[in-house]
């Protein structure tokens, strides 16, 4: 971990826990070598909530147009952002990322694929399932609580507002990866993922309420 990152990671840690009382769940989840965080989407806080609430390093996606500022690639690099096209089917952008995966790196992934407009869970797409089904790595599907009540996407202005991030246990998918997975192995694979995120949505609302 490099020492932008690290400072980085500690900063937004000390921002959470103490403006946002921020709250996190099953860090000894988290299995050794690379894996595939799968997280609902509902801020811009997102990727810094998870981010610096995971134990260790991960590594983040943004689209390729914000790489062209030698300066914020630059930082971008330090700060393990990967740079990526907004078209789920473009393989470069996925070369990328089972790139990071093979040198056993974490990759925060957003199944969703964009912001909740509402703060509700939406269906996961596709591409979450083709990429696991690439990488034959664990994925560890995760739920953060509050981001969206603390920075929707229509509003400017930050609130502070409790925040909870729950990483859920590792899900493997032996039975499709011993095979050649079809496009409904990629659509069972995102719909599973999105089933345990919803679980763990419940389980933080059962135990902590909204």
């Amino acid at each position: 971990m490099n020492i932008t990152y690290r400072i980085g990671k500690s900063f937004f840690a000390f921002v959470f826990s103490v403006l946002f009382r921020r709250k996190i769940l099953g860090r000894e989840n988290f299995p050794k070598g690379a894996a595939i965080i799968a997280s609902n989407h509902a801020s811009f806080l997102d990727p810094p909530v998870v981010g610096s609430a995971a134990p260790g390093e991960l590594h983040y996606l943004a689209r390729e147009s914000l790489f062209r500022f030698p300066l914020m690639k630059r930082l971008y690099g330090k700060i393990n952002v990967l740079p990526v096209r907004q078209d789920a089917a473009n393989m470069s952008s996925i070369k990328t990322i089972l790139g990071k995966l093979d040198e056993g790196g974490k990759v925060l992934i957003f199944p969703e694929g964009t912001r909740s407009s509402d703060g509700e869970l939406q269906k996961a797409k596709r591409g979450i399932g083709y990429l696991i089904c690439k990488a034959r790595v664990p994925v560890i599907p995760t739920y953060t609580h509050g981001t969206y009540e603390a920075w929707p996407r229509h509003r400017s202005m930050i609130h502070f507002t409790k925040m909870i991030v729950s990483f859920g246990k590792p899900i493997y998918f032996d039975d499709v990866w011993s095979g050649k997975p079809s496009k409904e192995d990629y659509d069972r694979i995102a719909r599973k993922i999105m089933d345990r995120i919803v679980e763990l949505r419940a389980e933080v609302l059962e135990k902590y309420g909204k």
